[in-house]
């Protein structure tokens, strides 16, 4: 018989604050941040016909290391967040923001493998917000930058199916959307995106299968 089961426990923590600052009747600044704290603890079983394969089989841990040790981690990070508003006219605003994002680094309870590590980026945004028509119509375009570090991933090792940090990737693009109330009960939706995305580093050759 094959038994592969495990649980896992996640405990969240946040707390964060936000305030807006007006220069005047047009100009806004806007400044944010938030503490995210993650706890989680795992533990796997894997009984492969008699055969219990544990940390020491797969990650090469000291003889009597648990599972239960290994799956025990906490990630923190502080993410802040800037935005720049100014309105040209009462229709027409445009904006500029930077934010950091985290995301928490956990556990594969489908592979025997060590916790990953947590998923940070910088994202970027530059963007115009417009009405015409006294509001019937609303017309917007944005660029952005997403900067990552870290990037989860997936991949296959040894024939596992485990999850990996990337060095870094980039996601750069844009987006246009209109609305328009039409009359008569209808109302027009359009949008178009413009998509640029690449690993700036990231090995995905199995190092168990070197060349093949």
């Amino acid at each position: 018989y094959i038994l592969w089961d495990g649980v896992s426990d996640t405990k969240a923590y946040a707390i964060y604050g936000q305030g807006t600052y007006a220069f005047n009747d047009r100009l806004k600044l806007t400044v944010g941040a938030r503490y995210n704290k993650e706890e989680k603890q795992g533990d796997l079983v894997y009984n492969l016909f008699g055969f219990v394969g544990g940390p020491d089989f797969y990650l090469g841990a000291p003889p009597g290391t648990a599972w239960a040790d290994v799956l025990d981690d906490d990630w923190d990070a502080v993410t802040p967040k800037v935005a720049l508003d100014y309105k040209f006219t009462d229709d027409v605003m445009g904006y500029l923001s930077a934010t950091r994002g985290f995301k928490s680094g956990g556990f594969n309870l489908l592979a025997g493998q060590a916790p990953y590590d947590p998923e940070k980026l910088w994202s970027y945004e530059a963007g115009v917000k417009t009405r015409w028509m006294d509001g019937r119509v609303i017309a917007n375009v944005s660029a952005f930058l997403y900067d990552y570090e870290d990037m989860q991933v997936g991949k296959v090792v040894n024939t596992s199916a485990v999850v990996t940090n990337a060095a870094a990737a980039t996601i750069m693009g844009a987006e246009a959307e209109v609305r328009a109330l039409l009359g008569g009960g209808f109302e027009l939706n359009a949008g178009l995106s413009l998509l640029d995305t690449e690993y700036d580093e990231f090995i995905t050759e199995d190092p168990y299968w070197v060349g093949t």
